[in-house]
């Protein structure tokens, strides 16, 4: 292009000069975008299209080196798509067919008066208009092309009665695990890539978005992984002036990891649904060590309760290495930093926090406070093992655990003060706001003469 924005350079070969002189005064003065270099033969023209860039070339057809036809197949040996206009006082049908052939832009015969000039001018600007449109559509098609085949989601295009395949990226096999050769071939293809049970309600989703309604489902795919690859798919149509549908378009986005976290909830809500059934915080600690290696894949893991100022292991994976699990004080690193101050920490690289005391070859760890009775840690000997969903999970299952462990001591401490109160000996008795009774003891009983079952709720 030019080298001002919206100048147009043109490049005209005509082998008399005065001639030349006055089609460049005249182009000028008809729009002064355009900026006219003249020279009297092709090899000059050549030469100076060697040199540098040119809008438009306007050129006679007689020449004294080269016909116009010869200087333009020579041009598109260089440049296949600079508008090439044949401004020529020659004109035949045979000039006109062979111009044609060798790809001018446009034809236009010299004629008397200055009018001409106006309309070559049109020509000229018209046809380097057009060819900077098609040079930015295409630059733009690059643009989204590269931005297509380096997204993580699927893009996808079809035609309405998906007969034929418009356009799928390069994510398409990745997350299909199948081939877009065989898919260009089949465009149904993808089907015998999504899990069997889901297919059927993947096909009525096509069927719907081919009759313009837009879609979002998510199903499985990837038979080589088991169908263990869960997408959410978003379709669109596309439809013509008439409201016909032409086209379907969308993406498929990876949703395996929220569908894992998703299952891990239900899992854990679960496991609190049984830890009710555990009589001991060591119970409990155990049940929660094992919630966290099967449900939640952490494979390093230990529960830690406080004895007398020390963070006692209670609970502790499998996995874990020698010496990797020792009590510790609650003034001692990560572990008692969390106990102390009642917050959970996730951090990346232990080898870069001052206050870090692992007791193994650890680098990164999502330690959990559990209230005042202990905290639950999970260790990774890699750096950035752990994002925030994990410490999410790990806190929820901590809060099962936490509150379980409240009900324990809880109902440890109730029975330590009914053995207080019976063994006092004297009447003892508990009332609510409205006077009813809550609790007697037997001496009390035996005192008043009323059975306990008629006592309790009575006022």
């Amino acid at each position: 292009m030019g080298g001002e924005t919206g100048r147009i350079s043109v490049l005209h070969a005509e082998d008399e000069s005065e001639f030349a002189e006055i089609t460049a005064a005249q182009l000028e003065r008809a729009d002064e975008r355009l900026r006219v270099e003249s020279v009297t033969d092709v090899a000059s023209a050549l030469s100076r299209l060697d040199a540098g860039t040119v809008d438009c070339i306007v050129s006679d057809y007689e020449m004294p080196d080269r016909n116009g036809i010869e200087f333009l197949e020579a041009v598109r040996e260089r440049d296949p798509d600079v508008p090439f206009i044949l401004f020529t006082g020659k004109g035949t049908e045979e000039i006109a067919s062979e111009a044609i052939s060798a790809g001018v832009t446009d034809y236009l015969q010299k004629e008397g008066g200055m009018d001409q000039y106006a309309v070559l001018a049109n020509r000229i600007t018209n046809a380097v208009r057009q060819r900077r449109a098609e040079r930015a559509a295409e630059q733009t098609e690059r643009r989204l092309t590269e931005l297509a085949h380096n997204c993580s989601d699927v893009l996808w295009m079809f035609t309405a009665d998906w007969s034929e395949l418009l356009f799928v990226n390069d994510a398409y096999e990745e997350h299909w695990g199948r081939s877009s050769e065989t898919l260009a071939t089949n465009p149904t293809d993808f089907l015998n890539g999504i899990h069997p049970d889901d297919r059927d309600r993947v096909e009525r989703a096509m069927d719907r978005l081919s009759t313009g309604e837009p879609v979002d489902l998510e199903f499985r795919v990837n038979e080589a992984e088991e169908y263990g690859r869960w997408l959410w798919v978003h379709g669109e149509p596309i439809t013509d002036d008439d409201g016909t549908v032409a086209r379907v378009t969308g993406f498929a986005r990876d949703v395996s990891d929220r569908k894992q976290r998703e299952r891990a909830l239900a899992e854990l809500n679960a496991i609190a649904a049984d830890l009710p059934s555990c009589d001991t915080k060591e119970a409990i600690c155990r049940r929660t060590v094992e919630a966290a290696d099967r449900v939640l894949e952490l494979d390093m893991c230990v529960t830690n309760l406080e004895r007398d100022g020390r963070l006692v292991v209670t609970a502790a994976s499998e996995e874990m290495p020698d010496g990797g699990t020792t009590s510790m004080s609650v003034d001692e690193g990560i572990a008692g930093k969390t106990y102390r101050t009642g917050e959970s920490f996730r951090i990346e690289d232990l080898h870069g926090v001052e206050s870090a005391n692992p007791q193994g070859p650890y680098r990164s760890v999502v330690s959990v406070p559990m209230d005042d009775h202990g905290i639950f840690q999970a260790v990774s000997e890699a750096v950035g093992a752990f994002d925030e969903a994990d410490l999410k999970l790990v806190e929820l299952l901590a809060s099962h655990a936490t509150r379980e462990m409240d009900r324990i001591a809880y109902e440890q401490s109730l029975e330590r003060y009914e053995t207080i109160v019976e063994a006092l000996g004297d009447p003892v008795y508990v009332i609510d706001s409205d006077g009813r009774y809550e609790f007697v003891n037997e001496a009390f009983g035996e005192m008043t003469g009323y059975e306990y079952g008629e006592t309790i709720g009575s006022q």
